[in-house]
Formats: structure tokens, C-alpha cells, sequence
């Protein structure tokens, strides 16, 4: 057994030829083990249907109405009655967008388009660790380190624009890295274009790019290095000059998608910040035990935190020995990532996808520790006893993330998919059989989210979204608007006395929802 394990440890101790074949071989057995061929054709559901559901929205705007560029919308009208409105840099949507009039709506192909970025983004970080490690084991266990985090998984198949965020990073991190290497000036912009678009589609996304930016400013201006070795950047006035442009862009992008909100739409999405400083302390201590909750159940294997946290102390207090370029990245960025908490503090407690970009850390704290082992104290890398206890570490956080992840499809958040969700998505054509085209507005008074009731029937209208609680004022001002009809499966909004008034002329049900012509109350 022994001499197999030592023979193992000989395969993936250096670099091979068959090292790529490893690679895509976890990935397909990662694949059959997450079973991401069920979760790849799926409707949105579960976690953060919301935002899920904005996105999609979005894209079928884009896909259905030929939306210019800058003009997107959504399916909820909102108060303009046009639906227009914006967050995010609309380039992911409008690409999804084509695709599905090339190939049909389908929700298999963003899905998989997400998840092969992500795939990508992996191959990256596998490349660099492997050739700066000279070692494929360590550089598999970088890479895949991700999937110890149920909420990486979740959303590398998912509709959201963090995690593409975070694998445009990683790509272009790669080609930073490529740069240092090579010298050429090709990379160097090949990876501020990318931190650019990374930026655009989520600006937090930025922060290890403002991170390089300010080690090339302490190591290349204010210490002023001058041998070509140390130097971080060798083309410092490309540098400068790209990175002025890409900051113009993400800043510019911002301020037009405020001005256009302000214009339109305003109120759906969050451009601003949700500070701590406007929290109480009692609120700030409940925020903080909802943070400890997300740690042990959705951002990564509770234990990894100790390990990630252990090795950003012994790289600090062994400073010298570290990589330097690597140990200012993550200090930097922890910083950087601090400071995002305070800033977004009413976000990030609640909502685990507002910190996906942050999972940068993890490949990058365990990259530099493979890297100083190598340097330092071969004797402890080269181990075999070593790299059994992280490749059993690494084992044990997949099965945690796998049970998570599991959980994220079958328990408490995929409750509301099982009671109206699945329904809302075949219901289109009963909606049609009664007469209910697509020009018409719906009410889906029952709907608490923006867009996810409109997106599954295909339909352009409003939800209960806006106010406290649904109440006949609500439902007036969409009637005002136009909406004809209104969708409703919560039996109890049907027995509140004003709203109760507007509901008696139903012309169809489908499983546990009611369609209900619009009927103006007498007294109105």
C-alpha cells in the first residue's frame, strides 16, 4: 500500500504531460458527483430566486423585444410603466440574449454558459499554480479548493453575474501572469481589459486589480525599484495610462446606469452602499451572528477559515521568506474585503452572493503556502504524510460543499419552487387558452419578488414587490397602468376585505393559481 501511495505521490509531484488529463478528469467527476447535468437545465429556484429571476428577466427583454444595448429592461413595468431599468453591466444578458434567438429560450444554455466560464477560470488557476509550483497535485488542490464552498458550486450553474465576475478575474489574473513572464505588452492588456469587464459586470470584483494596482505603486514608485527582476510592471506608462482608462469606463458605467434609474426605474437595484455606521449595536451584533452563519453553512468548509486565517498570520510573521508579491495581493485584498463588509454590511448579513468575489482568497492564501513550503521547507512539501492530510482536507470539504449544495435544491429554499413555482412555469399556454395575450399586463398580486412569477409566465406586468404588504392602494395604481388580469395563489390575500373586491371575476385556474379579470369594485 505504501509503495502505491509512494508511486501516486511521484505522478503528481512534478509537472507531466498527462497533467491536463487529471485536471478534466475531476472536473467530470466533480460534474457527476454535484450532478450539474440536473441542475444545468433547470428553471431558477431556490436561493435568491429574486435576483435569479431579475437577471433572466433582463435577458429575456433583451431576447424577446430587441432592447438596444444600453436600454435594457425588465419584465416588471415598474412605476414608468416601461420596465426599464439597470445594476449590472448589461454584456453577459445581451450575449445570452442572442444565443437563445439562435438556439431557442433556454435556461440550459446561461447555465452552462456560467459554468464553463467557471470551468475556464479553474483551467487558469491550475496553469499558473502548476508551472510556478512545478507540481500537480498542489495545483489541482488550488484550483478545486473552490469547491469546498457550497456557494461557489451553487452559483458557477446559476444566473447571477458574481461568479462571472469572479472567473473573468482568475482569467485575467492568468494573463497578468503571462505578462510577467513573457514581457509582452499583448497580455498586460488582455488582463486590464478583462479586470475591466470583471469590474463592469460586478465593481467588487475589482478590488485584486486595485490591489495590483497599488503594489505597482509601492513597489515600482514609491520604493522605485529599478532592476528589471524586482520590478512588478516593466511597461509602468502602459500601466498607468490603461488602468486610467479601465477606472474612466467602471466609473463612467456607474454613473450612467445611476442617471439612468433616476431616469426611468429607480429603486429595484442597489447602486450606492448599505454602511454599518447606520446600524445600531444591537443590529450590528445580530448582522455579525447572521455573517457566522453564512461562514458555517454557505461560503466555504468551516474549517478552512482556521486554515486560511493561520497561514495569512505564518506568511506575515515569516514575511521575508514569503512571496512578496503574493503576501501585499492578499493583505491588500483582505483589507480591501474588510472594509467592503462595513461598507455593504446590510447586504452581506443577508445575502451570501454579495461576498463571491472574495472567494479569490481562498486559491490565492492556499497558492501561497504551497509556495512557501516549496521554498523554505521542502522536507514538509515533498512529504507524503503532507500531502495525503491536504488531499483528505480538500476530500472533506467537497463532501461538506456537496451537502450543502444539496440542501440548496431539496430543503427550505426550494420551497417556494415545489408550491407555485413549478406551476407558474407551465402555465403559459392555459394563459393563452383563455385569451390572455402578450401584450397584455398581468397583477400577480401573490408575488413578492420583482420579476419571478412575470419571467416564468413570460409576461410583462407587475408583482406585489413595493410595498410592506399588498392592499387595494397597490392594487388601484397597476390597474391604473393597465394591468387586465391578476394571477394570485396565497388564499389568504383572496379573503382580505379590499382586495377581496377585485377578485370576483375569475376566469380560470391552474393547480393552486387563480386568473382573475380585472373587476373595478363599484365604490371605485
Amino acid at each position: 500500500m505504501v509503495s502505491v501511495l509512494k508511486s501516486l505521490n511521484k505522478l503528481f509531484t512534478a509537472r507531466s504531460r498527462f497533467s491536463g488529463l487529471y485536471f478534466w478528469l475531476c472536473v467530470l467527476l466533480l460534474f457527476f458527483i454535484f450532478d450539474l447535468g440536473h441542475i444545468l437545465p433547470l428553471k431558477p429556484q431556490s436561493l435568491h430566486l429574486w435576483r435569479q429571476a431579475d437577471c433572466l428577466s433582463i435577458t429575456y427583454n433583451y431576447y424577446a423585444d430587441n432592447n438596444p444595448f444600453f436600454k435594457p429592461s425588465m419584465q416588471n413595468l415598474g412605476n414608468s410603466g416601461t420596465g426599464q431599468t439597470i445594476s449590472d453591466f448589461p454584456i453577459l444578458y445581451y450575449f445570452i440574449a442572442v444565443l437563445w434567438k439562435i438556439f431557442g429560450q433556454h435556461e440550459l444554455i446561461y447555465r452552462s454558459f456560467v459554468y464553463l466560464l467557471s470551468i475556464t477560470s479553474l483551467w487558469a488557476i491550475f496553469k499558473i499554480a502548476e508551472k510556478h509550483l512545478n507540481d500537480t497535485l498542489f495545483a489541482m488542490i488550488t484550483c478545486f479548493s473552490l469547491y469546498m464552498s457550497p456557494m461557489y458550486v451553487y452559483y458557477s450553474t446559476n444566473f447571477l453575474t458574481n461568479l462571472p465576475a469572479l472567473s473573468i478575474v482568475f482569467i485575467a489574473w492568468f494573463f497578468f501572469w503571462k505578462y510577467n513572464k513573457s514581457n509582452r505588452r499583448m497580455f498586460l492588456l488582455f488582463s486590464i481589459t478583462l479586470f475591466t469587464l470583471a469590474a463592469l459586470l460586478k465593481v467588487t470584483s475589482a478590488f485584486s486589480f486595485v490591489a495590483l494596482f497599488l503594489i505597482f505603486v509601492f513597489n515600482d514608485i514609491i520604493l522605485k525599484k529599478v532592476t528589471k527582476k524586482d520590478t512588478i510592471i516593466t511597461h509602468p506608462l502602459l500601466f498607468i495610462l490603461a488602468s486610467f482608462i479601465s477606472f474612466t469606463i467602471v466609473f463612467s458605467w456607474i454613473l450612467y446606469a445611476k442617471k439612468y434609474n433616476e431616469q426611468n426605474n429607480g429603486g429595484f437595484f442597489l447602486i450606492g452602499i448599505l454602511p454599518i455606521w447606520n446600524f445600531s449595536k444591537n443590529e450590528i451584533l445580530n448582522g455579525f451572528n447572521n455573517i457566522k452563519y453564512h461562514i458555517s453553512k454557505d461560503y466555504f468548509f468551516p474549517t478552512l477559515q482556521y486554515i486560511l486565517i493561520s497561514t495569512l498570520f505564518v506568511l506575515i510573521y515569516f514575511f521575508r521568506k514569503a512571496n512578496q508579491f503574493l503576501l501585499q495581493l492578499i493583505i491588500i485584498s483582505s483589507v480591501g474585503f474588510l472594509l467592503y463588509i462595513m461598507l455593504f454590511y446590510q447586504a452581506v448579513i443577508i445575502h451570501d452572493y454579495y461576498v463571491t468575489n472574495f472567494l479569490f482568497l481562498i486559491p490565492i492564501i492556499l497558492f501561497s503556502l504551497f509556495d512557501f513550503l516549496r521554498k523554505n521547507h521542502s522536507f514538509i512539501y515533498n512529504s507524503l504524510i503532507f500531502r495525503l492530510i491536504v488531499l483528505t482536507f480538500l476530500i472533506l470539504g467537497i463532501k461538506f460543499s456537496f451537502n450543502e449544495f444539496k440542501l440548496r435544491y431539496t430543503g427550505w429554499a426550494n420551497v417556494d419552487w415545489e408550491h407555485h413555482g413549478k406551476s407558474l412555469s407551465h402555465i403559459t399556454p392555459f394563459l393563452d387558452s383563455l385569451g390572455i395575450n402578450k401584450e397584455d399586463k398581468i397583477l400577480c398580486i401573490s408575488d413578492r419578488t420583482i420579476n419571478a412569477s412575470l419571467y416564468y409566465m413570460n409576461k410583462k406586468g407587475w408583482t406585489g414587490y413595493g410595498k410592506p404588504y399588498v392592499d387595494s392602494v397597490l392594487i388601484k395604481s397597476r390597474l391604473d397602468q393597465g394591468a387586465k388580469y391578476i394571477i394570485n395563489y396565497d388564499p389568504n390575500l383572496a379573503e382580505k376585505k379590499d382586495i377581496a373586491p377585485y377578485l370576483n371575476q375569475k376566469i380560470g385556474g391552474f393547480n393552486n393559481i387563480d386568473i382573475y379579470k380585472v373587476s373595478i369594485p363599484k365604490e371605485q
